[in-house]
């Protein structure tokens, strides 16, 4: 890894950046397939004759587009200044094409940052909440806590507060060895 004051990339910063860029456009099919999704009826019965009943979004894959457009824009921004409005398809072709050039910007540094958090957003998005760890219980209203690994926060869906998930893994490892204790001194 480089130093953070340096602004140029290190050869392997310089892959994974292409790399990043190289896998874009199916990232980008899939969230859209995600931000769009349809819904099925299930039933056969009797369906409304009037309007056309409104599409579901999902407004997390809606955002992270928003973001991986506005990303886009901003590094070819730094390549040629017309390229900075394009739309996001015509962008995601030039980012591809540009591909070895990007990575050796001066502000490749801060942009591979960008880049790594788009793709943490992606991960998030992408990765079922099956696969999410126990890290304990919301310091708020008990109710059972988890998260990604990579999560560095945790919100509860229920009532709201937010917490930072290394404090509420260590608040509950110390609620174990405390109950284990008591438990068995009661023994």
């Amino acid at each position: 890894m480089h130093d953070s004051s340096e602004r140029r990339l290190c050869r392997e910063c310089r892959h994974t950046y292409a790399k990043i860029i190289r896998a874009l456009p199916a990232q980008v099919a899939i969230v859209r397939q995600i931000a769009y999704k349809q819904v099925r009826l299930t039933h056969l019965g009797h369906t409304p004759s009037r309007g056309v009943p409104p599409m579901p979004l999902n407004t997390r894959a809606l955002k992270l587009l928003d973001l991986m457009h506005a990303q886009c824009c901003s590094v070819l921004g730094q390549v040629d200044s017309r390229y900075a409005c394009l739309p996001l398809m015509p962008a995601l072709r030039i980012l591809g094409e540009n591909a070895k050039k990007i990575p050796q910007l001066p502000a490749a540094v801060y942009d591979l940052r960008e880049w790594r958090a788009i793709e943490r957003d992606y991960d998030t998005l992408t990765t079922p909440d099956e696969i999410k760890h126990p890290i304990g219980v919301c310091p708020k209203c008990n109710a059972p806590a988890a998260a990604h690994t990579w999560d560095k926060t945790y919100t509860c869906s229920k009532c709201g507060c937010s917490s930072i998930v290394e404090d509420m893994k260590a608040s509950a490892r110390a609620a174990i060895k405390t109950h284990c204790g008591v438990s068995y001194r009661a023994r």
